[in-house]
């Protein structure tokens, strides 16, 4: 399914592959002329298209119109991304359309994500996590000025490069406030990550969306634990049960580090 090392996208060369998901995979590539390096984020909807012999996207029978949506927003991603410039934001600085489908060519943040450094170095302390916290809710208030929601904040969409800034991945998720804002919007969002809003859409999605989303992260980092889904904590408050997401200081005394 992936792309081999060696092949040649517009003036890019593949090096490897970064990461690949349902509806996209990342390579590091190589440009040609100016020997930097990149990521080369490639619009791939496993569901919905096949890779012919030349190595173009073609979309599966009776899925075209769902590889056409599909693509649509993803060039929306990088539309959105392009005029995007912060230090804990990812960007976009080209997007094209070449061998059946869309790419995202990206700078090439050099570290690992959130959810990585979980499973390798196990929780993050409280100076740790503060360091992350001031530059994440810098990148959030740029965000809401620019009147955009990312949607799907996560441990997995949070880079953390060497020198220790973290970089804010991932917009396939986003909207703009202006269209996220109206009940029944944006995206429903990653288990335990996600709003209220976000999971039963009858209410307005907005920058507290994305607070919540980095909330939980924390809550990860320091518990080890993925919080509860907040539709379920939400249905136990309604039904008059206590809130089934344990206090942090609880979490702690428990000892439970899950997921």
């Amino acid at each position: 399914m992936n792309l081999s090392p060696g092949v040649t996208i517009d003036a890019y060369v593949i090096e490897t592959v970064l990461g690949a998901g349902g509806f996209g995979i990342t390579y590091r590539v190589r440009d040609q002329k100016l020997g930097l390096r990149f990521a080369l984020k490639e619009f791939f909807p496993s569901h919905a298209a096949r890779r012919d012999e030349s190595g173009a996207v073609v979309p599966l029978p009776g899925q075209e119109a769902d590889f056409r949506h599909g693509l649509a927003r993803f060039l929306d991603e990088g539309r959105t991304l392009a005029g995007l410039d912060h230090p804990n934001l990812a960007t976009v600085v080209r997007h094209f359309e070449a061998r059946g489908t869309a790419w995202l060519l990206m700078p090439f943040y050099d570290g690992r994500t959130l959810h990585d450094l979980l499973v390798s170095g196990g929780l993050f302390n409280p100076p740790e996590t503060a360091a992350l916290l001031e530059p994440l809710l810098d990148a959030l208030a740029y965000l809401e000025g620019q009147g955009v929601v990312h949607g799907d904040i996560k441990p997995a969409n949070i880079l953390v490069q060497r020198n220790g800034a973290p970089v804010l991945l991932d917009f396939g998720a986003a909207r703009l406030a202006d269209d996220a804002g109206q009940p029944g919007g944006g995206t429903a969002g990653s288990a335990g990550y996600a709003a209220t809003e976000q999971t039963r859409r009858v209410w307005k999605i907005g920058p507290w969306t994305d607070l919540y989303g980095l909330a939980a992260t924390l809550y990860r980092l320091t518990s080890g634990v993925i919080p509860v889904p907040s539709e379920d904590r939400l249905t136990a408050l309604e039904q008059g049960a206590p809130d089934p997401l344990l206090p942090l200081r609880k979490q702690h005394a428990a000892g439970g580090q899950a997921g």
